[in-house]
């Protein structure tokens, strides 16, 4: 367990099977540090500790990344990869729901292990206007899988701090934990 977010961010890189290394972490809780880093505007990296049968460390050496991590990382840095080429920044950390993304453009919320049935389109208001239209996609963060949600969403402004969809829909989610939202403005 983390106890401060300086020890959050170094020690989220370490997966270790030796209890010696100080690592520890399940597979989803270090793909989760991933995502949350990444929606706070955080780079996280990783590295795996663990003695192998010929007694050689891996962290010491190098070698062959294995467990369930590393597809899931590797789906992580793919969906990175379709974010806006200037990166990701935080939205509005006071949300909800983290978002991450490039204000009236892009928008890549992650759930972590809260498990929403739905969520209401609702987007902070930085650079946004009425009639502005965005496609919506549930990533399955566990099981690798992107979902385009049928239909656009059209926002106009909700009150003070929020857009909404103007006509109030909800993007369905499937009450499991490590799901996001992607929201990419349509002309």
């Amino acid at each position: 367990m983390c106890t401060t977010n300086l020890w959050c961010m170094t020690k989220s890189n370490t997966k270790a099977t030796l209890r010696a290394a100080g690592g520890q972490l399940k597979p989803e809780e270090l793909v989760l540090r991933f995502w949350e880093g990444a929606i706070a505007g955080t780079y996280v990296g990783h590295s795996e500790s663990y003695q192998e049968p010929n007694g050689m460390m891996w962290l010491g050496r190098g070698g062959t990344m294995r467990g369930q991590s590393p597809p899931r990382l590797a789906f992580f840095r793919k969906i990175l990869s379709e974010s806006p080429a200037e990166g990701l920044e935080p939205i509005d950390k006071w949300q909800n729901y983290p978002f991450a993304g490039k204000h009236a453009q892009y928008y890549l919320g992650y759930f972590g292990t809260q498990k929403p049935a739905s969520w209401p389109v609702m987007l902070f208001k930085t650079d946004l206007k009425d009639g502005m239209k965005f496609r919506a996609e549930v990533i399955d963060t566990w099981n690798m899988t992107v979902a385009p949600v049928d239909g656009v969403f059209e926002i106009r402004k909700h009150d003070d701090y929020y857009f909404a969809d103007k006509d109030g829909r909800s993007i369905p989610l499937p009450g499991r934990p490590y799901m996001a939202v992607r929201l990419v403005r349509v002309p």
